[in-house]
């Protein structure tokens, strides 16, 4: 009965997990390039029930009967990396990745992150940066588009800019720059730092390598792949299940209350 209990307790606390996940991704259904988490339980191990020795033809020889879940607990976490719908937006420097692959961003300390938001802006000085100011970064460095009148930067007409699938940057049909996507040989070493930004966990083994053929959609943006509709079904099949094994927990804890209340006392 009290492990009943605790294998209960586990597997309610296994599920306010699980929930949690479901909703931050349903928080984030809306979000450019999300990528949800998904989890996987285990058991925190099978006990061996033996059986009292007898004549029961059905005892294995080592009187084991078989094996009692204790309760399951969250195993890990991965990364849906899977593509997300694919949605025109008409904006110059939307670009969405169709296929494998990251933006490569110098953060504010120096180090880079790995991100499929493709909302970039220009600055004054030509830098192409993602909404926070961080700059986008390809084999050769910062990405700039540096269009000069004289000694200073001219003012960039985005109608003349064309960006092709293989990430070349055109304006006015003559090539100022290149985006260049990156990619992991496992991508289950990655970490999500938030905000859409990835690092890889051992940059020795599995580093950042410049994809040869990168496809890039210019005017387009990558939505979320968590499906709001599929999240929210998720998140009520979890709520059922956390109410069954509460209700589990109060009839166990009812029993226990009974039994002890029962029990007659030793007279002498």
């Amino acid at each position: 009965m009290l492990r009943g209990i605790d294998a209960t307790k586990s597997g309610m606390m296994s599920v306010l997990e699980y929930n949690d996940n479901i909703a931050h991704s349903l928080a984030n259904a809306n979000t450019i390039a999300f990528k949800q988490t998904k989890l996987s339980f285990k058991n925190i191990h099978d006990s061996v029930i033996n059986a009292m020795q007898g004549n029961n033809n059905n005892l294995e020889s080592s009187g084991k009967i078989g094996t009692l879940s204790q309760g399951s607990v969250i195993d890990s976490y991965s990364i849906d990396f899977s593509q997300g719908t694919i949605k025109e937006t008409g904006r110059t420097f939307d670009i969405a990745i169709n296929g494998d692959g990251f933006f490569k961003m110098k953060m504010d300390d120096g180090s880079y992150s790995y991100s499929r938001n493709g909302v970039f802006q220009v600055q004054t000085d030509g830098t192409i940066t993602d909404n926070q100011g961080n700059p986008l970064m390809n084999k050769d460095g910062i990405v700039k588009i540096q269009i000069k009148e004289g000694s200073k930067q001219a003012l960039i007409d985005f109608n003349k800019i064309t960006i092709r699938n293989n990430g070349e940057i055109y304006y006015d049909k003559q090539q100022y720059g290149k985006i260049d996507l990156y990619d992991f040989q496992d991508k289950g070493k990655l970490i999500d730092l938030g905000e859409g930004r990835f690092v890889s966990t051992d940059e020795i083994s599995n580093p950042a390598i410049i994809m040869a053929e990168p496809n890039m959609q210019q005017f387009a943006l990558e939505l979320s792949n968590a499906n709001s509709i599929l999240t929210l079904i998720n998140s009520m099949n979890a709520q059922r299940a956390y109410e069954a094994m509460n209700n589990v927990m109060q009839t166990n804890s009812q029993t226990l209350q009974k039994t002890i209340s029962s029990v007659g006392k030793a007279v002498g």
